[in-house]
């Protein structure tokens, strides 16, 4: 009589308890996601030594990073409409929240050092911080959720124009809106995200990468922002080779800005053009620091103007220029 009562007291626990955790789900969009699920394997993090803590991490990392491979003909349709949003004079907007906003910003501000695009204006990218710039220094938690801010910062996006949004559980509103918007104006569109979801009616490419549960759960800044920083420099590298801004593994439309870059330069037009230092340096400032120009002036045995003539007539693919047999006096 004392198990039976005994039983029945847990059983009932246990009924409460579940009722307990379905009120608390009562509205909770998230609560299936794979991004919000515990991972079994981290169920006792806490009590492990840190060495067993940071290989766990590793693991799980480079678990998500293979996942990636299963997603490479949707980053290739991506890198087209990029490619061809640059190579038109259109422009890339890259739109996010939280871990996944900065991620689209880190790739944006790098695109123009390394592959010499503008940063504003025809052929730039843009990267679009739900809270705007505060956001990148410290997490403005509730601007993911504001629509009109996201519709407001994608307005200007039409047809030519390419908006990638980044959203880890695909659900972040500034995103969707964003988006919706974009889709509006006659931009193209792609979503970047961890979870399997249906692709959304605005959304003309969708990148869905399962990278399962994070290692703590729900903390999207780990497993799920490596990856979507993997599949965005993906795009981007992918992009500007179609765009003819790299010859062989080389930036040669790279800005030399710092000492660095210059002395990268200088490197490229010695090995490429097959130059001595001294004159790599006297091309690069006769051609304005222009990589491509200067490699044409040393192959070719033309100026500065000639070069960009040619330039200008192969589409600026450095590869069909050095392919010219011109005579120059």
């Amino acid at each position: 009589m004392e198990k039976m009562t005994l039983a029945s007291k847990e059983a009932k626990k246990e009924k409460h308890h579940r009722l307990r955790v379905h009120k608390c789900r009562r509205g909770d969009r998230w609560r299936d996601l794979l991004t919000e699920q515990p991972l079994e394997a981290s169920a006792r993090l806490d009590l492990l030594p840190p060495h067993a803590v940071s290989a766990l991490i590793l693991r799980e990392d480079c678990k998500a990073l293979r996942e990636v491979r299963h997603r490479i003909p949707e980053i290739v349709q991506a890198a087209q409409l990029f490619s061809a949003s640059i190579v038109n004079g259109g422009r890339v907007f890259y739109v996010g929240a939280g871990t996944s906003g900065r991620m689209g910003v880190i790739d944006a501000a790098e695109l123009p050092p390394t592959f010499g695009l503008p940063p504003t204006g025809k052929g730039s990218a843009v990267g679009v911080i739900a809270g705007g710039a505060r956001a990148l220094r410290r997490s403005q938690e509730g601007a993911e959720d504001d629509a009109e801010a996201g519709r407001r910062a994608i307005r200007s996006a039409k047809r030519g124009d390419l908006v990638i949004g980044i959203s880890a559980s695909s659900m972040a509103t500034f995103v969707r809106a964003a988006l919706e918007e974009a889709k509006a104006g006659g931009a193209a569109t792609a979503l970047v995200t961890m979870n399997r979801i249906r692709k959304p009616r605005f959304v003309d490419v969708l990148i869905a990468v399962e990278v399962g549960p994070e290692v703590i759960a729900g903390s999207t800044r780990m497993k799920s922002g490596l990856v979507t920083k993997a599949i965005l420099h993906n795009i981007s590298t992918t992009a500007m080779v179609l765009a003819k801004k790299i010859y062989g593994n080389r930036m040669v439309d790279l800005q030399p800005w710092c000492a660095k870059l210059k002395a990268r330069s200088e490197r490229i037009l010695c090995e490429i053009g097959g130059v001595e230092i001294r004159r790599a340096r006297r091309l690069l400032k006769e051609s304005g620091g222009n990589v491509k120009a200067a490699l044409v002036m040393a192959r070719l045995g033309c100026d500065r103007t000639r070069a960009e003539e040619i330039l200008e007539e192969v589409g600026g693919d450095l590869r069909s220029a050095l392919m010219r047999r011109e005579n120059q006096r």
